[in-house]
């Protein structure tokens, strides 16, 4: 019981030690901008796919909603403003940030697996470059 605590608060300090290392790290130069904007590409391209099919139900599951809703108040001219809407202010928003997180939180992390199997973090710390700066930031 207590080596599981002492784990889990290892774990936190550990995080903590890697997010004050990142925050420090993404105000110092040297900026890795053909990384940064490789992985935004990476990102768009990753997400993209997923992001319009699951628009594309989440929007169909509110358009028969409120269909119903509209058509026993006589109000159906007003469904199609009311599912754009709808899909802009709140699903959008939303869906982004689950895919961006799943999708490409996923990928990257098994990125990282492969760079620890095939030593390449260790080759960037022979090389001079931080891990956290040319990875994490």
């Amino acid at each position: 019981m207590i080596a599981r605590a002492r784990g889990s608060v290892s774990g936190v300090g550990e995080l903590t030690l890697l997010f004050g290392a990142a925050l420090r790290g993404s105000l110092r130069r040297p900026f890795y901008w053909q990384e940064f904007l490789e992985q935004c590409r990476f990102i768009m391209t990753a997400n993209f796919i997923p992001l319009l099919l699951t628009g594309l139900g989440f929007g169909t599951i509110v358009a028969l909603e409120a269909g119903q809703f509209f058509k026993a108040t006589s109000a159906e001219y007003r469904l199609g403003g009311f599912t754009v809407m709808s899909n802009i202010r709140e699903f959008s928003p939303v869906a982004t940030g689950l895919m961006i997180a799943a999708v490409s939180g996923t990928a990257i992390v098994a990125d990282l697996g492969a760079r620890q199997v095939r030593s390449e973090l260790e080759a960037l710390s022979v090389m001079g470059l931080s891990n956290v700066l040319f990875i994490v930031v």
